[in-house]
């Protein structure tokens, strides 16, 4: 594609179209971001909220307040994008009004631009979700081991039902005795 030259008049149409247009891939961007990030249960940093306690109740309120964040800021970036496009649509027409049939070959070269760069930020953002969710996410160990409660030490065989209750270990109640006991 050629470059081409203009005078600054013409120039402030074409630009202004550009950087809607690039508002407009942003906000996408964002969007694209913030919706695994609710999907995978992950939080970026804008939203992280830092609460003193460790009670179960204020994690699980702090973990619903991040939730709550993100899901305002996909609301907002909607909005947001709702009125970009909307502008977006009136400089298109005046701009395609102005060029007449020059403004075919000088949209494909805004769009080019555009698109490359988005493709970067995408993959910026791919790799950020990753990290979020290798770090926020936990593991669970595979290779825990677990022990016997009782170990037999006596030449007395236990049955398995003998076992069992000695497995409960001391702090199992058996319950009340019977109050009348028949031979």
């Amino acid at each position: 594609m050629t470059p081409y030259r203009l005078l600054a008049s013409q120039a402030k149409t074409i630009s202004r179209f550009k950087n809607l247009c690039t508002k407009v891939a942003k906000c996408s961007a964002n969007i694209y971001f913030n919706k695994p990030c609710l999907q995978h249960k992950v939080t970026p940093k804008y939203a992280q909220i830092k609460v003193p306690s460790t009670s179960s109740a204020s994690q699980s309120t702090t973990q619903k307040a991040r939730t709550l964040r993100i899901k305002e800021e996909l609301r907002f970036l909607h909005k947001k994008k709702e009125i970009l496009n909307r502008k977006l649509y009136r400089r298109h027409l005046q701009v395609a009004q102005e060029w007449g049939r020059w403004w075919d070959p000088i949209l494909e070269s805004i769009i080019l631009k555009i698109n490359t760069e988005m493709e970067r930020k995408c993959k910026v953002m791919d790799e950020k979700i990753r990290r979020l969710t290798q770090t926020q996410t936990r593991k669970l160990k595979t290779n825990i081991k677990f022990y016997p409660r009782v170990v037999n030490k006596s030449s007395i065989d236990f049955s398995d039902q003998e076992m069992e209750l000695l497995n409960k270990s001391l702090k199992y109640n058996l319950g009340e005795k019977a109050k009348r006991m028949d031979p």
